[in-house]
């Protein structure tokens, strides 16, 4: 993580900025990646519930053990789902940048 620390900077600066019109789109940003991601078998609900916390912006407020283990989950489900190659561990991305 560290080597990649600019990068990482980066990328937190494109997914706020993204980030910023979540609000006023949950429940559609929560069908549309239903749609876009079936095989992760979520339902809009449940991954509403994922979303939720980032509003206003996750990446800067909580990052608890609580939020890591529903990341956890989400990439498991990537990974089974075959929309990631390899396995990811959010415990080491999710950390104070």
């Amino acid at each position: 993580m560290a080597a990649n620390r600019e990068a990482a900077k980066k990328f937190v600066a494109v997914m706020e900025n993204a980030l910023a019109s979540l609000p006023d789109n949950l429940d559609r940003a929560s069908h549309t990646f239903v749609e876009v991601f079936p095989e992760i078998k979520s339902t809009p609900a449940e991954i509403k519930e994922m979303l939720i916390p980032y509003v206003p912006n996750i990446i800067t407020s909580r990052n608890d053990p609580a939020f890591v283990k529903k990341a956890q989950n989400l990439y498991d489900r990537l990974l089974e789902a075959k929309q990631i190659r390899d396995p990811v561990k959010a415990s080491e991305f999710w950390i104070s940048l």
